[in-house]
């Protein structure tokens, strides 16, 4: 009976550590993706400046949907604060990592405080600085999401021989 309770923990710990590798990679994962999302939201809000003049409130709840950090945005903006307070509440969201909090602080900043041609010029220097971030997210992602999930399985593994 003994060795069976142990057999199952073994593999409890086993699969627990494949567990934790997969979701550390899975951020690195999910943080490529929000900054691909990002970039396609700088591209599209630059448009909707260029052409249609629109307010940078209305911007966001049409094409930041994708985004999951800009909830507490959407909530803000509802509630009627301004949209330099609202824009800070989407950076202090606990998804983003540092680097991208610094990226989205940049971008809150100068968005919607200039004429047209420097919301323009605004947006195009978020983008560049976002696909630089975004490379070496991905390169993150290919170099560390493997390297994370195979620890995980050796880390359960070993903890699993530990107890047996």
């Amino acid at each position: 009976m003994i060795f069976l309770l142990k057999w199952i923990g073994a593999v409890f710990l086993l699969l627990a550590g494949a567990t934790a590798g997969y979701l550390e990679s899975k951020k690195l994962h999910d943080r490529v993706t929000r900054l691909k999302n990002f970039c396609i939201f700088l591209d599209n809000a630059a448009t909707e400046v260029s052409y249609e003049g629109m307010p940078v409130e209305e911007i966001c709840m049409r094409h930041g949907k994708s985004l999951d950090f800009m909830a507490p945005l959407f909530v803000a903006l509802k509630a009627g604060e301004p949209f330099p307070q609202a824009w800070k509440k989407a950076e202090a969201s606990p998804v983003l990592c540092e680097e991208d909090r610094e990226l989205l602080s940049q971008f809150g900043e100068g968005f919607g405080a200039s004429d047209t041609q420097g919301q323009l010029n605004h947006c195009s220097l978020c983008g560049s600085l976002t696909k630089k971030t975004l490379l070496k997210a991905e390169e993150d992602e290919k170099k560390k999401g493997k390297l994370y999930r195979m620890l995980g399985l050796f880390g359960g593994a070993a903890a699993a021989l530990l107890l047996c």
